[in-house]
């Protein structure tokens, strides 16, 4: 039996164990329902079986798919790690919680999900990257905050008397000795250490002990792994081999030549890079190998958490959420990683299994916004929904077996700025439209629009194209309506400005 083999066999069994007794139809307990949210970093839709994806080996998340209502068309609020995790936690657009960059930490005032509970006997928990302010302390409600990560700039001033993250802690206690200059690990050690020291199995632990802690009691629980995001490296190297991954056909092709320019910009950082991933066809199958060995690895964690949670008969009882905080290019449109408003970098995986659901999970193949989970997941869960929230509870829709409605997503962009500029020209807004459309409207008549009806790679730009003015207007005045439903400062359409950029 070859190595991929084990793997295939192995994680299958301890999906099995799992979630082999989750039947859906099954009544809901009377105990309010625990949440398990399961949060990745920087997953691409494409990467389980659910999304078409046969070749990954990802047999517990693709088991949990089976079980859950699965969203094709869920984005993120704006592709870069701080705001959207703001959102997912807030229920709020970036430009209103105010995390709008990386390192902004969140407003401590603004409530987060578990803040939200009016049944106050919840056990709550929060392990992992959090993003979003101080990464040491126990904040926002969290009884049991554990980081896995050191390296960030202070962002806040520190609540509590802890010097170093949980996960630095029980690598010092297995008497490993910090590489990094500034005493910490780096995340390049934390790559190369055994499976049993690596941040994925740290986190399975904890999530584990936390289950068994608190069986008695309801409990919300943040699972937030670092994975699958750079450095694309972890034991799981030599598990695929790069010769058998496919490399997009927008690597090799010319972006259109109207594409936004901070986007060429971030294109020629990139190629400009040492050791770049894009540099050859040959370099991004090898980064694309190891980035799948880091979803598998993610994987099999993500089993030992769902195997506890069998284990402790609390399975029939929880809500589990499985999603990511933004996509990775990997190769599309000759880019990497995210910041770009690419559907690779905004459309993103999101499982949602509910317990007691009847009939077969859904399908959903609406486009749906990520401000949209908090009010569904308080809402599944016998909750109030504070009148602040922006987002649309889709609770009802999914327990009914209704279709969700057609509504625009909205998504933004607001830096951080190119580099070597103090401000990022290119502010955007964009609009995703239920029958295709898809515009990113930016300051001056700049923009870009796609149908992704008829070209879902997005290789066109029609943005300039005269004969696409009403849709533009049409699209333009929708995301200013939404604005100031937000409080969003407005980006106008420059019709002069467009003209004088167009072609006709």
């Amino acid at each position: 039996m070859n190595r991929r083999e084990a793997f295939r066999r192995t994680g299958a069994g301890l999906a099995a164990a799992a979630l082999g007794s989750m039947r859906v139809g099954a009544a809901r307990p009377a105990r309010p329902p625990n949440l398990l949210f399961l949060l990745v970093d920087q997953q691409r839709l494409d990467t389980l079986r659910v999304y078409g994806n046969n070749q990954i080996i990802a047999p517990n998340l693709n088991r949990l798919a089976e079980q859950s209502a699965a969203f094709s068309r869920y984005y993120v609020s704006q592709p870069v790690c701080t705001p959207s995790r703001g959102s997912l936690l807030t229920g709020l657009y970036p430009h209103t919680h105010g995390s709008v960059n990386n390192n902004v930490a969140l407003n401590p005032s603004l409530p987060v999900l578990v803040e939200m509970l009016q049944d106050k006997d919840y056990a709550t928990a929060y392990f992992g990257k959090w993003h979003l302010g101080d990464e040491l302390c126990p904040q926002h409600g969290f009884q049991a905050f554990e980081s896995i990560e050191d390296g960030y700039t202070t962002l806040s001033e520190k609540t509590c008397a802890r010097e170093y993250s949980g996960y630095f802690r029980f690598l010092a206690g297995k008497g490993l000795k910090p590489d990094g200059k500034n005493g910490l690990y780096t995340r390049d050690f934390a790559n190369q250490v055994p499976k049993e020291l690596s941040k994925p199995a740290y986190l399975a632990t904890q999530a584990a002990q936390f289950i068994e802690r608190h069986q008695r009691q309801p409990w919300v629980m943040y699972v937030s792994f670092l994975d699958p995001h750079t450095p694309f490296h972890s034991v799981n190297d030599s598990l695929y081999n790069p010769t058998e991954m496919d490399v997009p056909k927008s690597f090799s092709v010319d972006p259109d030549v109207t594409e936004l320019e901070r986007t060429k910009t971030i294109r020629a950082e990139q190629l400009r890079a040492r050791h770049s991933e894009l540099a050859t066809t040959e370099s991004l199958r090898e980064a694309k190998a190891h980035y799948w060995g880091k979803i598998t690895l993610v994987d099999e964690m993500v089993g030992r958490i769902l195997a506890k949670l069998e284990a402790q008969g609390l399975a029939e009882n929880t809500l589990i959420v499985f999603t990511t905080d933004h996509g990775e290019m990997m190769g599309d449109h000759r880019l990497m990683y995210k910041s770009v408003m690419y559907e690779e970098a905004v459309k993103v995986p999101l499982l949602l299994r509910i317990p007691g659901l009847k009939g077969q999970p859904p399908r959903v193949h609406k486009p749906v916004a990520q401000v949209d989970v908090v009010p569904t997941l308080l809402e599944l869960m016998g909750q109030p929904l504070p009148r602040h929230l922006q987002g649309f509870s889709w609770a009802t829709f999914l327990l009914e077996g209704r279709e969700l409605p057609d509504r625009n997503v909205m998504l933004e962009w607001n830096g951080p700025p190119l580099p070597g500029q103090k401000s990022d020209p290119e502010l955007l807004r964009t609009i995703i439209t239920p029958d295709g459309w898809k515009m990113n409207l930016a300051p001056g008549g700049i923009g870009e629009l796609f149908h992704l009806a008829s070209d879902p790679a997005e290789m066109v730009n029609l943005f300039y194209q005269q004969e696409s003015l009403g849709v533009i207007r049409q699209l333009a005045a929708e995301i200013n309506l939404w604005q100031r439903a937000t409080g969003d400062a407005m980006i106008a359409f420059d019709e002069l400005g467009w003209k004088g950029r167009g072609k006709g």
